[in-house]
């Protein structure tokens, strides 16, 4: 376990009330004021490497995640610890249910599959799904915008089939995308070498893009300005 990812959560812990890390884990939950982490209602977890911050322990809350658990810098968490942290905030088997909302990273999905496949054999939980992300490979918008419709619809008392079809319905309408952009600046505030695409990455893999730095209408101030007022942060 890298110490340095451990050390990190210990002061984002700090800095944040109403969390608590899981040791050994690399795990952050909701802590509530009798020091249980479950609340009702379906629990959100979801997780991935380290280094993407403030994902994904930065949508845990009233309202989001209930859980997000982190893996060594760019690698996805462990089955081991995914697990534990569905244990912590979902303490009752039989009656629990929990959602992961999970990027489409291969080892995020195979760890959090192989998770979902031992609690349900294992530990009894029979309510468990996994609704996969896989509007593109990033955790940028579609992700963030996903946990927080889904994390509103559990605190208003959906059903975890309810959670599952209504945001799998948003992907798989289009309802939902995320979009890379990035420019440079010449000395006399011109833009090049834009480039535009939808489904980006935020890792070398990319989606459907297209180079704008030869198409006038795009080339211009309007561009960032545009997708700072659509949610970016460039």
């Amino acid at each position: 376990m890298n110490s340095n990812v451990n050390i990190a959560l210990s002061g984002f812990i700090r800095a944040n009330n109403g969390l608590r890390l899981i040791q050994d884990r690399n795990c952050i939950v909701r802590h509530t004021r009798s020091g249980s982490s479950a609340t009702t209602g379906v629990k959100l977890i979801s997780g991935g490497g380290s280094g993407h911050e403030p994902a994904h322990i930065g949508y845990v809350g009233r309202g989001m995640l209930h859980g997000a658990v982190c893996g060594d810098v760019f690698a996805a968490p462990s089955a081991t610890a995914i697990l534990d942290c569905l244990r912590t905030v979902a303490t009752d088997p039989g009656g629990d249910s929990v959602l992961f909302v999970v990027n489409n990273y291969t080892g995020d999905r195979l760890n959090f599959g192989l998770a979902m496949e031992r609690a349900r054999s294992l530990y009894g939980y029979c309510r468990v799904r996994m609704l996969l992300n896989d509007d593109d490979c990033s955790i940028e918008d579609s992700m963030v915008l996903l946990i927080k419709v889904l994390g509103a619809m559990a605190e208003l008392g959906f059903s975890l089939d309810e959670l599952y079809e209504y945001g799998d319905g948003l992907l798989r309408k289009g309802h939902m995308a995320t979009f890379g952009f990035t420019f440079e600046m010449t000395d006399g505030d011109k833009l090049r070498n834009v480039e535009l695409g939808k489904g980006w990455s935020i890792l070398p893999p990319s989606g459907f893009y297209f180079n704008t730095s030869t198409t006038k209408p795009l080339n211009d101030f309007k561009v960032p300005l545009l997708f700072v007022y659509l949610g970016s942060s460039i």
